[in-house]
């Protein structure tokens, strides 16, 4: 895909699955029943942006809290020794995240995941101050894997904290279910956040994946709301919707919309490829490519 002179714009990717090592790559890829096509790894991922000009990236922490749980109790184990197992590997994904983060020089950062069904106020405040001061930069949850809509009262404990300690949150978002659950993270349930806390620096997942037009409303009820494109610039087999794709950006508003891959379920050269692609003039792509996320997440990285 030809980009010409549009090649030396400056990105920042924010929104990677980074992990630990390729085998952790491969069980997060597997899990989600998809191929695995790249290492995963901090390695793999630093070199690609050094070929295709992403000045950071954002390791996003992930554990299938919920599942895990049921899994084990459905072999047989005690719910409350393998919720116990299940915190230990969110500890130990988030302390590895936020050292990869501090010894990276700056090209990579990280979000502390959290999960408030399992974990209490208490533990939640503990886990993400002692991960800022290890290195990371702001806070992540999932509603779809932890089967909770933002708007319910134990996320308070979420929103709250980042509002305290000034940190973005970065949560998934879409209008699609996961393993035939009820949607938990459409962006329409986000709207009462945002007006409850208008100080919430808060990214939103995938353009909304199939709600982009809520996505547009609740992007415009606080300036420091924004939503990513990952997945959402072709790749795994689905060709770029050039026209659609732009639309979609600029009816969410150029603004409002960070430039995010996914990796490593996507190929990070792509999506900066595709992006570069777009029909946006120049200044349209270094807020989407770059200025967005940078304002978001601070520093110039």
């Amino acid at each position: 895909m030809a980009t010409g002179a549009r090649d030396d714009v400056r990105l920042v990717d924010a929104h990677t699955h980074t992990q630990p090592s390729a085998a952790a790559a491969r069980a997060f890829v597997e899990g989600l029943g998809m191929p695995v096509e790249r290492e995963g790894t901090p390695a793999d991922l630093v070199a690609t942006m050094d070929r295709v000009g992403v000045a950071w990236s954002l390791i996003v922490s992930l554990v299938f809290a919920q599942d895990a749980v049921d899994a084990a109790v459905a072999g047989g184990a005690d719910r409350d020794a393998a919720t116990a197992d299940v915190l230990r590997s969110w500890h130990e994904l988030n302390a590895w995240a936020a050292g990869a983060a501090a010894a990276s020089g700056g090209r990579l950062r990280a979000v502390v995941g959290v999960d408030p069904v399992l974990m209490s106020t208490a533990e939640i405040d503990r886990e993400v101050r002692a991960h800022l001061a290890a290195g990371a930069g702001g806070i992540k949850v999932a509603p779809m894997f932890l089967r909770l809509r933002p708007d319910d009262e134990r996320m308070e404990a979420v929103w709250r904290l980042a509002v305290e300690l000034d940190v973005p949150v970065l949560s998934e978002c879409g209008a699609t279910a996961y393993g035939g659950t009820e949607v938990f993270g459409h962006p329409r349930y986000f709207a009462e956040v945002v007006r409850s806390y208008p100080a919430l620096r808060l990214q939103l997942a995938h353009l909304g994946l199939g709600a982009e037009e809520d996505m547009a409303e609740v992007v415009r009820l606080s300036d420091t709301v924004v939503t990513d494109t990952a997945m959402r610039l072709g790749g795994r087999g689905r060709p770029l919707d050039t026209a659609g794709i732009t639309e979609t950006i600029r009816r969410i508003g150029v603004d409002r919309v960070v430039f995010g891959t996914n990796y490593p379920m996507i190929d990070q050269a792509d999506h900066a490829a595709a992006l570069r692609s777009l029909p946006l003039d120049d200044e349209e792509l270094h807020q989407v490519g770059y200025a967005n996320a940078a304002r978001l997440w601070g520093g110039a990285g």
